[in-house]
């Protein structure tokens, strides 16, 4: 009995079984992200995106050498994007889906029109970062 039960636990306790979890402001404020943007054609750029508190926060896409400032808004399923600064180009400007949320893991989809991006993303600092 007593190893059935060790192996009952042992099988249920995987550390990469982490549970899905509802995105709040409080969740992101004070995190940094680290991953990669893949672009409509399958290009992808190293990304970073740090949410320096519950409505603002910053960007940088390595390869295009873009990083801007920006205020963000939460629903139940996407997050919305809007730069403080005014430049003519800004790639997270808008409505990006939330595809995916674990504690240490973050997947943001844009679908506008024929154009197809997605934001793959690993927590690396704050919040409770294992």
């Amino acid at each position: 009995m007593f190893f059935i039960a060790l192996a009952t636990m042992l099988c249920s306790c995987d550390k990469n079984d982490e549970k899905e979890i509802t995105v709040t402001p409080e969740f992101l404020a004070g995190t940094i992200w680290k991953g990669s943007l893949t672009y409509n054609d399958g290009s992808t750029s190293k990304m970073s995106i740090s949410f320096s508190d519950k409505t603002n926060g910053t960007y940088h896409i390595k390869d295009i050498k873009e990083g801007r400032t920006f205020t963000y808004k939460l629903n139940s399923n996407n997050i919305k994007f809007t730069p403080i600064t005014n430049k003519y180009f800004n790639t997270l400007e808008g409505v990006w889906w939330i595809d995916k949320i674990k504690e240490n893991e973050l997947i943001l989809l844009s679908d506008i029109g024929t154009v197809k991006e997605t934001i793959t993303l690993t927590k690396t600092f704050g919040g409770n970062k294992k």
